[in-house]
């Protein structure tokens, strides 16, 4: 009679054990997705702000175009996407020229071509609202903070 007591212990010991070990498989499979939706998430969060600091680009070269000697044109940008700060650099050697959004995690960066008949001068702002001025014949991009 002893050792039937001692079976159902040993079952009972048997699937608390096989349970915690399903439920911490469920668990680590569950981080790892969250994890992935979020470098997706923040990748897409970049893309937005990048169209639209191309954009602002744009708009400012096609007032140069017209023969404004002053083009302001501001571009209201978030300081922070999914949590993490950014730079956005302006990359004029490269043909066409291109605002790489520039995230702490490598992963996430994004590198947009931008069409403009007006120069572009190089450089690198922190994320946030920013301003595209007209100086000496060339558009530059400038912390709006």
């Amino acid at each position: 009679m002893a050792d039937r007591a001692v079976s159902v212990t040993v079952s009972y010991v048997i699937t608390l054990a096989i349970t915690a070990v399903l439920i911490s498989g469920l668990i680590l499979a569950a981080g790892s997705l969250v994890d992935g939706m979020k470098g997706q998430t923040s990748r897409d969060g970049y893309e937005v702000v990048g169209n639209r600091m191309v954009s602002g680009l744009q708009t400012a070269d096609r007032m140069a175009q017209t023969g404004g000697s002053t083009v302001e044109v501001s571009v209201d940008l978030p300081g922070l996407v999914a949590g993490t700060q950014y730079n956005i650099v302006v990359n004029n050697s490269s043909n066409p020229p291109t605002v790489r959004i520039q995230s702490s995690d490598a992963r996430a960066d994004v590198v947009l071509p931008v069409a403009n008949e007006t120069a572009l001068r190089s450089g690198e702002v922190p994320g946030g609202p920013v301003q595209v001025v007209l100086e000496d014949g060339k558009l530059e991009v400038r912390s709006n903070r």
